[in-house]
């Protein structure tokens, strides 16, 4: 029974691998935060998914988070080939709260395309996602590309894509040039203002 109930716990190969694409990178994450969809209030698509955590410290100031198990299924519709997994990254110190918080959040948005049988890809968004942690005034979230060109866009398993969707929350005015004048002029409108993606808003 205990082996039955930690199953969501065990990695799958692809898991692995993504893990291994990261840790290469960054070392060992300082949290690993699994979810078990058996104790969810609905019913989910992804059997597992399990969030990475590296903290900020003297280096760095920035959380970094990453999901692993979105990309076990195939987003849309069957055969379409598109997978992904996610990144969201913050600046300053979080509590232990805001951790967990962070992590439930991916875990919650990962298994959102598939409760509505869509294809996420860069540039799009989510209208109303909910609170989005550490950014209390903020529901909505874009989905965007890598915010450097050292970052990784992609990766791939076994020649399979995998798409890295980097989430950062949107307020009202961004969402407005952005839906309105499109990616271009939403970038030069956070270059034009100084907005920090990563800070508190």
């Amino acid at each position: 029974m205990k082996l039955e109930h930690n199953r969501a716990a065990i990695p799958t190969p692809r898991m692995k691998a993504l893990y291994r694409h990261f840790t290469d990178k960054w070392g060992e994450p300082d949290h690993l935060i699994w979810f078990d969809p058996n104790q969810a209030t609905r019913n989910c698509t992804l059997k597992k998914i399990h969030i990475g955590a590296w903290l900020a410290d003297e280096d760095c100031d920035v959380n970094s988070f990453v999901s692993f198990g979105m990309s076990e299924t195939e987003m849309g519709h069957s055969g379409s080939g598109k997978r992904a997994e996610l990144q969201f990254a913050v600046r300053g110190w979080l509590s232990k709260t805001e951790i967990h918080e962070i992590a439930r959040f991916l875990a919650n948005v990962a298994e959102y395309p598939f409760m509505n049988s869509l294809e996420l890809d860069w540039w799009h968004s989510i209208r109303d996602a909910g609170s989005v942690p550490c950014f209390p005034k903020i529901s909505k979230i874009l989905f965007r590309p890598p915010f450097t060109e050292s970052a990784n866009a992609s990766t791939s398993y076994n020649t399979e894509m995998i798409k890295f969707l980097f989430v950062v929350p949107l307020s009202e005015a961004e969402n407005q040039i952005l839906s309105t004048d499109g990616p271009g002029a939403y970038e030069q409108y956070m270059t034009d203002n100084g907005f920090d993606l990563l800070g508190h808003k």
